[in-house]
């Protein structure tokens, strides 16, 4: 069964909702400082990254098979 999703950002946090049971999936992160950019990347074999950025410069990938975050990534200013 193909899974839709959506993402949505409150207060500091990057949440993964399920468009066909309505409900949260997880919340991915909680950046601690205002989201400025969220991305979904569904990448080959249904793997889908979700990538979020804050006002930190900090990027955050989360892989929603794993259910796990990966590595964060600091942007140089």
């Amino acid at each position: 069964k193909e899974k839709g999703f959506t993402l949505i950002t409150y207060n500091t946090q990057v949440q993964l909702w399920s468009l066909l049971t309505h409900c949260l999936e997880t919340v991915v992160t909680d950046h601690g400082h205002p989201v400025t950019a969220v991305s979904l990347a569904s990448l080959s074999g249904g793997q889908v990254l979700v990538l979020s950025g804050s006002w930190r410069q900090e990027v955050r990938i989360y892989s929603q098979r794993d259910k796990s975050n990966l590595p964060s990534v600091r942007l140089p200013r």
